[in-house]
């Protein structure tokens, strides 16, 4: 049995300047972290890919649908998975350098770049996202306010797909508790996190 990078070379494939390796699972590195909320998404992106990390959400100017994940940046990630229910997770990637974008509705996009991955394991920690970018623009602000308190006040019907971007504090429904989150975030000036490793 070979080794790369210190893995053992055996079951799982992976091309790399025209050589196949081959790499045994249980050997690879494992990313693991904590999210500070539930069900949010990690994208998992090779570093060569070319994103403009400031610019990876479609900002949406209407309530009926709230800002996604632009496609042309989905089409380039290499893995992707949720938290587990406590906010927990847990991957194995092969070494090489990559970008991390972890997703909620209704909260800022955390962007971690250049993490080289060796043969160790690496944790992330507690991760904290900051709630409020209801529109998914990368900042916290007066729009975002006008969304959720009108949606509050019964001016907006939010429909049901959108219900988690609004839903900031998770208990299922939407009401002052959450306009009082959309606020504290704008007036701490929260934006987008970028965190380079």
């Amino acid at each position: 049995m070979e080794q790369f990078h210190g893995l053992s070379i055996t079951n799982i494939s992976s091309v790399s300047s025209n050589m196949t390796y081959t790499y045994n699972e249980s050997d690879m590195p494992l990313i693991e972290g904590n999210i500070d909320v539930e069900e949010a998404t990690i994208y998992v992106f090779e570093t060569s890919s070319a994103i403009n990390w400031g610019d990876v959400t479609t900002y949406r100017d209407t309530r009926s649908n709230c800002g996604d994940i632009k496609p042309e940046v989905l089409a380039l990630k290499t893995e992707q998975i949720e938290t587990n229910s406590d906010g927990t997770f847990e991957m194995g990637l092969l070494p090489g350098q990559y970008s991390i974008l972890i997703d909620k509705p209704g909260y800022l996009d955390y962007i971690i770049t250049n993490l080289q991955i060796g043969a160790g394991n690496i944790d992330l920690g507690e991760i904290v996202l900051e709630p409020g970018d209801i529109n998914k623009d990368g900042v916290v602000d007066v729009i975002d306010i006008g969304w959720i308190k009108d949606a509050v006040a019964g001016v907006y019907n939010v429909p049901s797909g959108n219900r988690d971007a609004y839903d900031i504090n998770g208990d299922g429904v939407i009401d002052i508790l959450d306009v009082l989150e959309v606020i504290r975030s704008a007036k701490e000036g929260n934006v987008r996190t970028i965190s380079i490793r």
